[in-house]
């Protein structure tokens, strides 16, 4: 029967859907405190409540504000453990809004409107109480901070991420000085170019702490404030002028044309960019203004590249036609021809200004290059300027840029896309539609700029400038026009990236285009050499990545459905193929990538159990419960498993497969199901929804699936090591060895042994652990070599300490935590080392040797804040606490315990119990020997 409580804001508490009222203070109060603790002595009530009443008349009080409860809740929630002890009843499922506080792994806490703990919880006359509610208040508060700043920490994308905003306001309602909050919030007011809101948010800032804190911003703040003001000055002058001019391509291009037109040294300059950068646009406005000059244009052509001396052929054309049979007679002499040629220039041209205009430059042959260079860009060439448009993305690879740019009088003017204040002042330069802040609809300025990446074509194509809107298709088709200039290999290629949103692993698309036999890394570089697809680097991973989405929509709008599903196919089959040459770094994108492709081929069950696939490897890999991290582990795991995300696809997956009925063929997928959903929830501490799936398990897999029956048994196990029952995990041990003797799995053997030797640890029969201890390492170190097995080396060495601990051998116990330590270090095994640094801690608390403890919690505690884990997490507080009791500082004690009381609130473990109850003894303890 689930309980729902709301401790943070209005306290609230509904039964089954039905709310229920409480009226009176001190037996809400009460409520609400056993509902915190959920379980507590009757002594921790009277002191909180009645402290200042006679023990008999205390009590007296309880038992009616119990009576009082029950009577109003019409439930036992609140049942007796023994004489002195109250707890919530365990057939009661309690959900807590301040447990989604502990996880930072999901965003669920934005949901809560107010972090206020037990807001007017208004009891009179109870101090202690009040007390105790306002040191959790200010606890809860720093605990929201650091888990909302965890979040945009790991936030990548500020324009596209909904929850940014959220988080931040949420930051700034419970920190109005934040700053690192407005700078996010102004940032991405800024990508989304809402500069209004974004200018307002800085002044906001500004005034809190020039104003009212009379202190700087810090300098990031300021350097942000200065980048927006930037912005916007630029932005308002082009609102002002209402044409579109590229003044730093023009002003570099005016250069050199005043210093030829003057006779001085000059330059002649080359455009190049990818197509639809505007080249031609800059040209052609320089050009239509000069006066009194010839022009001469030349056009050049895909076809032309191989002919040798067409582009110059063409040139002399215009120019003298006399010359054409010397070019033709060149194959005789090339020195010759240039004499001849330079020889007719002197003569016809001598004091003239031509200019040469030629287009797609990039199709220029060899031989005609080598002759424009020895004949116009020498330094006595003062008659001719030439002018270029070298298109990038339909080069052939023949390095003809670079041959250029050595040239000592050749300028190589590179264009880009239009940036975003180039993009509106080129829209309001077209559009009728003036007013710069109409933003909405179809007419969103930074939808199109997203959409077009600030290319001419795709903006000259997705705009309608009558109107202002964005057109529904494209009046010239993209991917016509590519054909005419790819070869086919290439346009696969390109389908290829378009299947996946533009982006593919550059050695998935290799392996996928040798299957077809083509020259993949031929193809790939000429599409990269063409501009229209770049390489990029995440993670250790490279990526071939089309830079214009608006070109791999068009790609994939021309793709039909059944050659989406052929190319899918043949995807997946490529990473099955390939799965095992996979390196660790690529092994989750190739997973995800998996579940991806599915979505486009008919068969959903090919898409449920890729997603099974998929939740098995993150769940393995970035587990809480038993949290360890490989070899590898240390770069990519700074990133966090959203375990609201993880119960969203089980639902969605549960939904969907039970459509099917149990056959041979979806089997595996059902019981895949079973074993992660049910392993998934007993690890996150729900262990009698998990009980279900696991035994769901169990009664259907029999003997079709011997491993996966060990793996649902070693799931009973762990769950018995959870709540701590040995004979329960006996029991599924001796299960475990049964089938293990048929399948002889060494690995097996070893975790049997290692948790044999748990159990006897549980059962207090340290001497034995300590010698099954033994024997599983040396079971390990015969296997496999020390590093393949580290973790579990290292685990074995921390359990054998911990019992050597127990029996009071300090010395020895050192010695295997060091061990357990050491080995993570020199293997790289990272978060494992918080549990391994609190397992120390707390046998040298027990030895009394109280500042090392403390020296190994904050290390322990480190690794906790870093990877947001808090499985036993309140054993270091407890333990820093205890600690400041033996120092006698008694207001640090009382900080961390509060801490403490929040993480331990969350399923403890028996150590988390026994340590807070010690606490509690012992600070009681010193308190009244303080008194006396």
């Amino acid at each position: 029967m689930d309980v729902l409580v709301n401790m943070l804001g209005k306290m609230d508490i509904e039964i089954e859907n039905k709310k229920i009222e409480i009226v009176q203070n001190k037996p809400r109060a009460v409520l609400f405190y056993i509902l915190y603790k959920k379980s507590c002595s009757r002594e921790e009530l009277l002191d909180l409540f009645w402290s200042n009443l006679t023990e008999e008349k205390a009590r007296a009080n309880l038992r009616n504000v119990l009576y009082r409860i029950r009577h109003t809740l019409q439930e036992d929630l609140i049942v007796a453990n023994g004489n002195e002890t109250l707890k919530i009843n365990s057939r009661y499922n309690l959900i807590r809004d301040i447990d989604v506080l502990l996880d930072t792994n999901n965003t669920k806490y934005l949901e809560i409107e107010d972090f206020e703990f037990l807001k007017n919880h208004g009891v009179k006359s109870c101090p202690n109480f009040d007390d105790w509610v306002e040191e959790l208040r200010r606890v809860y508060k720093n605990l929201i901070l650091n888990t909302m700043t965890f979040q945009i920490s790991h936030i990548k994308s500020l324009s596209e991420n909904s929850h940014v905003e959220r988080i931040c306001k949420k930051i700034i309602k419970l920190d109005p000085y934040n700053e690192q909050a407005y700078r996010i919030l102004i940032k991405q007011n800024m990508e989304n170019y809402n500069f209004d809101e974004a200018l307002r948010l800085s002044k906001e800032i500004k005034n809190k702490i020039n104003a009212e804190l009379d202190s700087p911003l810090e300098e990031e703040t300021e350097h942000i404030i200065e980048e927006l003001n930037s912005t916007i000055a630029i932005k308002k002058s082009y609102n002002k002028r209402n044409i579109f001019v590229r003044e730093s391509y023009i002003q570099e291009f005016l250069k050199e044309i005043d210093k030829f037109m003057k006779g001085e040294p000059y330059k002649h300059c080359i455009f190049s960019g990818d197509w639809g950068v505007g080249k031609s646009q800059v040209i052609e406005n320089v050009l239509k203004k000069q006066e009194k000059i010839q022009l001469i244009k030349i056009d050049l052509h895909l076809e032309e590249y191989k002919d040798s001396y067409m582009c110059l052929y063409k040139i002399f054309r215009e120019i003298d036609r006399e010359s054409i049979d010397i070019i033709l007679k060149a194959e005789n002499s090339f020195e010759y021809m240039l004499i001849a040629l330079k020889q007719k220039l002197e003569r016809l041209y001598i004091n003239k200004k031509i200019f040469i205009q030629i287009s797609d430059l990039q199709y220029i042959d060899q031989k005609s290059l080598r002759a424009l260079k020895a004949i116009f860009f020498e330094e006595n060439q003062h008659d001719f300027f030439l002018v270029g448009e070298y298109n990038v993305t339909f080069e052939k690879n023949n390095n003809y840029l670079k041959d250029l740019s050595i040239s000592e009088n050749v300028n190589i003017i590179s264009v880009r896309d239009l940036s975003f204040g180039e993009f509106e002042e080129y829209y309001y330069s077209r559009s009728k539609e003036k007013n710069p802040n109409y933003n909405s609809g179809d007419m969103s300025l930074d939808r199109i700029y997203k959409e077009t990446k600030g290319n001419f074509i795709f903006i000259n194509n997705c705009v309608d400038f009558n109107n202002g809107s964005v057109k529904k298709y494209l009046d010239v088709n993209i991917v016509e026009k590519l054909k005419s200039n790819l070869s086919p290999n290439e346009i696969l290629a390109l389908n290829y990236l378009a299947l996946n949103n533009g982006i593919l692993s550059s050695l998935l698309l290799r392996c996928i285009l040798k299957e077809y036999e083509v020259n993949h890394f031929q193809n790939i570089d000429m599409l990269i050499s063409s501009g229209l697809v770049q390489i990029e680097n995440k993670n250790g991973i490279e990526y071939v990545k089309i830079k214009s989405p608006l070109l791999s929509r068009s790609l994939l709008k021309n793709l039909s459905k059944n050659k989406k599903e052929e190319l899918a196919t043949k995807i997946i089959d490529i990473m099955e193929e390939n799965r095992d040459k996979w390196s660790i770094e690529i092994y989750e994108y190739y997973l995800k990538n998996k579940v991806f492709f599915s979505e486009y081929i008919e068969d959903k069950l090919i898409l449920m159990k890729n997603k099974l696939d998929y939740l098995e490897y993150l769940l393995n890999y970035y587990d809480e419960f038993y949290p360890h991290l490989g070899l590898y582990s240390e770069g990519i795991f700074n990133r966090y498993l959203n375990k609201e995300q993880v119960y969203e696809s089980f639902e969605d997956i549960e939904k969907n497969l039970y459509k099917y009925n149990i056959t041979q063929n979806n089997q595996e997928t059902y019981f895949k199901l079973y074993f992660l959903k049910g392993r998934s929830l007993i690890r996150d501490g729900y262990n009698e929804e998990g009980q279900k799936y696991i035994d769901k398990l169990i009664r259907n897999v029999q003997n079709k699936d011997r491993k996966l029956l060990m793996k649902a048994y070693f799931e009973k196990v762990y769950l018995g090591l959870r709540i701590g029952n040995p004979t329960y995990m006996k029991k599924y041990l001796k299960k475990i060895h049964q089938i293990n003797k048929y399948e002889k799995n060494q690995f097996v053997a070893i975790k049997i042994v290692r948790l044999m030797g748990f159990s006897e640890f549980l059962m207090k029969n340290y001497q034995k652990s300590i010698l099954i201890y033994d024997k599983a390492i040396k079971m390990v170190l015969n296997l496999l070599p020390e590093r393949d097995y580290a973790f579990n080396i290292g685990s074995l060495y921390n359990y054998k300490a911990m019992s050597h601990c127990y029996i009071k051998d300090y010395n020895m116990a050192q010695i295997y935590h060091k061990k357990a330590i050491n080995i993570c270090k020199k293997y790289g095994i990272t978060k494992s080392l918080d549990e391994f640094y609190k397992d120390y801690a707390y046998s040298m608390y027990l030895k009394g040797d109280f500042e090392t403890s403390e020296t190994l919690c904050i290390k322990s505690r480190g690794i906790y804040e870093k990877y947001t884990g808090f499985w036993e997490r309140s054993m270091i507080y407890i333990l820093l606490a205890l600690i400041n009791l033996e120092k006698n500082n008694f207001e640090m004690a009382k900080e961390y315990n509060n801490i403490a009381q929040i993480y331990i609130s969350k399923n403890p473990s028996a150590k988390e119990i026994f340590l807070n109850k010690k606490f509690n003894e012992r600070f009681k303890e010193l308190k009244e020997g303080q008194s006396d």
